[in-house]
């Protein structure tokens, strides 16, 4: 009975070891993409700015909490900014560099770790008749098959709610402005 108990624990640390591992796992294991996409009945100038400013998001986004840095304009190829957010209940900063920046058309983020965490934000506006198509996709990675079967059961769902609710918003706040 004993050694039967020692292979069932021994059994189950090794799963467990398995879903820590940080290893180059399929991304169709450990990360999903979100994409939202809303027409605002305002220019792509005033769209891009308001979306592009961190100091703004915690006004829109109901998962960020706050931003650190460059906060009171869109942040340069290069620049970074530390935003805190809350995910599924779990809270966290995310360094987010600007890695293309072509305004008012569209600007590119990344955030990663060393762990093998990633995230890449892509905004693209397009101007219309009645204002701006937005488009925001979302591409995300965790660290490990733990992080892939939380993504599966919850936080994927979360993400794309949030998303959904933040394009909402900015739709809502920019179509609020005075021109």
């Amino acid at each position: 009975m004993l050694r039967v108990l020692l292979w069932i624990a021994a059994g189950i640390a090794a799963l467990i070891a398995v879903l820590l591992l940080p290893l180059s796992w399929p991304n169709a294991w450990v990360g999903s993409r979100v994409v939202n996409r809303t027409e605002i009945a305002a220019p792509p100038e005033r769209v891009f700015s308001y979306i592009t400013t961190p100091a703004n998001w915690p006004r829109w986004h109901p998962a960020s909490r706050a931003v650190l840095g460059v906060t009171d304009r869109t942040p340069k190829v290069g620049e970074s900014v530390v935003e805190t957010f809350e995910i599924a209940g779990r809270r966290d900063d995310a360094t987010w560099t600007t890695t293309e920046l072509d305004p008012p058309r569209r600007w590119v983020i990344v955030s990663g770790t060393p762990g093998g965490s990633y995230a890449r934000v892509v905004y693209t506006l397009s101007a219309t008749d009645g204002g701006t198509v937005w488009e925001r996709d979302l591409t995300y990675r965790g660290p490990n098959l733990l992080f892939g079967l939380l993504n599966l059961v919850q936080i994927h769902a979360v993400m794309e709610s949030d998303s959904a609710k933040a394009l909402a918003n900015v739709k809502r706040q920019i179509e609020a402005m005075r021109p």
